[in-house]
């Protein structure tokens, strides 16, 4: 699914983004360093500052370029998939509406009738009309469509935000507040794509990803052995859990 594509794009730019900023400045502190103790002089640390600013803008730019992109593409190919899918307002429909006008019934049943029909606004609308008929507090479910630009409203404000992080100047706080973005942006996707879609694999792939990594770089890229030179099962599993992950990456799915 293309939105699940632009949902991972997004997520590795946060990564991307806390890795260049540490890149950063580490690169910085280095030439800090290399001015205080005279190696470099100051006007050639200043133009390293600038070539460094200016290389971290530029994969700033280009990311939020490419994602940008990426995220018109989805829009109009989601909303031509939502209007093919339109809902046609059968006659068997139109006496399930008429049947529920006449019978009582409670929000939470309307609601699920609404959910069921989430495509098709002429049924919404009668939805509406019946609860206001027998005075049931009801709002009516989002549309695909109302559904699908929040999402890319939430898209589009961390993308702005990782900018503005960037370009604030003081990239050790930028990575910490990155770090407290990365830390749930996975799982705030992964419950927009569920209620959009009605179902998600964005947190469980990432989650095996994220995983698999951490316990393959905690194992210096080497499986470990036991005293008897067999070999750890959690490693060996992680190892094939990253070699899996990696394939999906490379192969586009996941990307």
């Amino acid at each position: 699914m293309e939105l699940e594509k632009l949902m991972n794009r997004v997520i590795k730019h946060v990564e991307e983004s806390m890795q260049n900023i540490e890149i950063y400045n580490n690169a910085l502190s280095d030439i800090n360093m290399k001015e205080q103790s005279q190696d470099i002089t100051p006007k050639r640390a200043g133009e390293m500052r600038a070539e460094l600013q200016a290389k971290i803008a530029e994969k700033r730019d280009t990311a939020t370029q490419s994602i940008v992109e990426m995220m018109n593409q989805v829009r109009e190919s989601e909303l031509k998939r939502i209007e093919g899918n339109r809902q046609t307002v059968t006659q068997e429909v139109m006496n399930e509406l008429s049947l529920l006008s006449q019978i009582d019934v409670d929000h939470d049943e309307l609601l699920e009738y609404a959910e069921k029909h989430s495509n098709s606004p002429l049924v919404l609308r009668r939805i509406a009309d019946i609860a206001k008929q027998k005075e049931i507090p009801f709002a009516l479910p989002d549309s695909q469509e109302v559904k699908l630009e929040k999402i890319l409203d939430r898209i589009n404000g961390n993308v702005d935000y990782i900018a503005k992080q960037i370009n604030g100047g003081d990239l050790k706080l930028a990575r910490g507040k990155l770090a407290f973005l990365n830390d749930g942006v996975a799982e705030s996707y992964d419950s927009m794509l569920t209620d959009y879609s009605g179902s998600s694999n964005l947190l469980k792939n990432h989650t095996t990803i994220q995983e698999a990594k951490k316990l393959s770089e905690s194992n210096n890229n080497e499986v470990p052995v036991n005293e008897n030179n067999i070999p750890d099962a959690d490693a060996v599993v992680a190892k094939m859990r990253l070699a899996f992950a990696e394939s999906k990456l490379e192969n586009g799915e996941w990307d």
